[in-house]
């Protein structure tokens, strides 16, 4: 029976957070466009969230806000853990905190140009 709820748990949990998915935040696509929250960004928006993920990584807060729950999740899953609840909730802190480290990081890898270079057709008059 232990199993089952495991295994119901964690199809649930998969159900619960799929969802949310890093492309549906922000996406590369093969042309090396940059799309958030919908809508292409120019170049200089994503020089500037670029600038601001460096700001934001050399800051102490950012060992609080990822560093900080990351460890305490860990420690009540596979430590403390007393119930299913415990595990779950766990597995949810370090789901977000990954997807909100890869936002961070595809920002820093996003290409500068951003925009596809369309050349004119010499066959057309």
């Amino acid at each position: 029976m232990a199993k089952f709820k495991y295994w119901l748990w964690n199809w649930v949990f998969s159900y619960l957070t799929k969802p949310v998915k890093l492309d549906h935040i922000i996406k590369v696509n093969e042309l090396g466009q940059v799309w958030m929250d919908g809508r292409l960004l120019l170049p200089n928006e994503i020089a500037n969230l670029q600038e601001q993920v460096r700001a934001f990584n050399s800051l102490a807060l950012k060992s609080i806000l990822f560093n900080t729950p990351k460890s305490l999740a860990e420690d009540t899953m596979f430590k403390q853990a007393g119930s299913m609840d415990d595990l779950i909730n766990g597995k949810n802190v370090l789901y977000t905190i990954d997807i909100q480290e890869q936002i961070l990081q595809k920002i820093l890898n996003a290409p500068q140009g951003n925009q596809v270079a369309i050349q004119p057709n010499p066959y057309r008059k």
